[in-house]
């Protein structure tokens, strides 16, 4: 019997300081395939604002954001913006990351023609089912002296913007912006701001800097009854004559995800073996389980007389046995598909198939166990083996030949062909090739023939 578990992707949302991510792993593993384990994708983006500065006539400016690839699969992101200072976004708006690794967007700010003052704009970042604001701030000064230059007087801040993410209900949250005193002369800072959402500046409104020292402002975001959205303002920081913006950004997510169940099956076929007029073959089993979401309540038919499914129904986790019936089934090969279905997760389906031989006096018959070749892997991982086992059910020698086209498939062992007494037994081992191979599932089908059976 083959065991596998099918995939799940969670829809996540991400947060916008820090993202956090699941993945839910499995492996599948399918009739003469390859099931490779696989996860869903996540994302981080650094920085998280991106920013520039700039002099009156000064040159365009290029700034950058690195996007990683926190999951096991390849992912294309991509950047969207509607802000009328940037263009010459390299190497495009799109770009392919592969699992661990990373890219970087690279954009140009035409700040050469505009004049002093501060621009903002959103833009986001989309792939793998996650989409993640960037802010972006363009600061222009005046390239004229300021009459600071014989008080000494001046002060940088950073970060440039005070940046809060949340989700609906969190407790509030802070965030900080340093200001360092740049000038000669001691200096009294004022922090200032009209945003309906920020509350609680810390230690207060007033600080007092020495030269070439730092002082920090920390500011709290009051969260309680607001509803999922963006939400933005502007705070100022003056001293010595200047004042200077501070961009404030909010997003607040949603807590609501949907859970959708998803059918998980621990085989993708059936295969059953007998002879005219002799007992029933042995029943198989088939595992079902939520590999989602939600709740699960699954229902299991079939389309064959002689094939029995029980139970019928369940939830979540459980197993069904199948069991064929061989009376007054004449020799042959006979087919049928068992379904499993449920509501809201979309519906499977497992081949079955059953051999009948013939009960004639040739006295040639074999059987084969399992009926499958299921392997499982990583990616990168070695070569797997897996072998069937033929047994020689008849009266007479039986010489038998394996045979496939399965790409991935290679070096049977001891050979493609065995010879086997009445009663005997012999195996073939078959080794699947996993070298360059992505994550996915892959199926084939393998034949074993002898005594003018297949």
């Amino acid at each position: 019997m083959t065991v596998f578990s099918i995939p799940s992707f969670h829809i996540i949302r991400w947060l916008f300081r820090k993202g956090v991510f699941f993945a839910l792993l499995g492996l599948l593993a399918l009739d003469g395939g390859l099931g490779v384990t696989s996860a869903f994708a996540g994302v981080t983006v650094t920085p998280t604002t991106l920013a520039y500065t700039a002099t009156v006539g000064q040159a365009d400016k290029s700034g950058s954001v690195t996007v990683k690839n926190t999951g096991t699969t390849a992912i294309t992101v991509t950047w969207a913006d509607s802000i009328n200072f940037l263009y010459g976004i390299t190497p495009g708006l799109s770009q392919t990351i592969p699992a661990g690794l990373s890219g970087t967007f690279t954009l140009k700010a035409r700040n050469s023609t505009l004049a002093a003052g501060s621009y903002n704009g959103i833009a986001t970042i989309s792939g793998g089912g996650i989409t993640q604001q960037v802010p972006v701030t363009l600061t222009i000064s005046s390239t004229t002296p300021a009459p600071t230059t014989t008080s000494g007087t001046g002060f940088s801040i950073s970060p440039a913007t005070l940046a809060y993410s949340a989700t609906v209900g969190s407790p509030n949250k802070t965030a900080s912006v340093t200001v360092t005193n740049t000038g000669t002369t001691a200096l009294t800072l004022t922090y200032y701001d009209a945003v309906p959402f920020l509350c609680c500046s810390t230690p207060g409104k007033t600080i007092s800097v020495l030269p070439g020292a730092s002082g920090t402002y920390t500011v709290t975001a009051r969260l309680s009854g607001m509803a999922a959205g963006s939400y933005s303002g502007t705070a100022t920081i003056s001293g010595g004559g200047i004042t200077k913006q501070v961009p404030v950004s909010l997003t607040i997510s949603s807590t609501t995800t949907t859970l959708t169940p998803v059918i998980g099956l621990n085989t993708t076929s059936l295969g059953f073996a007998g002879k005219v007029g002799g007992p029933n073959p042995s029943a198989q089993t088939i595992g079902i389980s939520n590999t989602g979401g939600g709740t699960l309540t699954w229902n299991v038919g079939d389309n064959a007389a002689w094939l029995t499914l029980s139970p019928l129904s369940g939830t979540n986790t459980g197993t069904v046995t199948a069991s064929a019936s061989l009376t007054g089934l004449l020799a042959g090969s006979y087919t049928a598909t068992v379904t499993v279905t449920a509501t809201g997760a979309t519906a499977k389906t497992i081949p079955v198939t059953l051999n009948v031989a013939s009960s004639t006096t040739s006295g040639t018959a074999f059987s084969i166990s399992p009926a499958t070749l299921a392997y499982t892997a990583a990616v990168g991982s070695p070569n797997k083996t897996a072998s069937v086992t033929v047994t020689n059910t008849g009266s007479t020698s039986l010489t038998l030949t394996y045979s496939d086209a399965v790409p991935f498939l290679c070096c049977s062992t001891p050979g493609t062909t065995l010879s086997l007494l009445p009663g005997k037994s012999g195996t073939f081992t078959v080794t699947a090739k996993l070298a360059g191979m992505a994550a996915g599932s892959y199926n084939g089908t393998a034949t074993i023939s002898g005594g003018g059976l297949t």
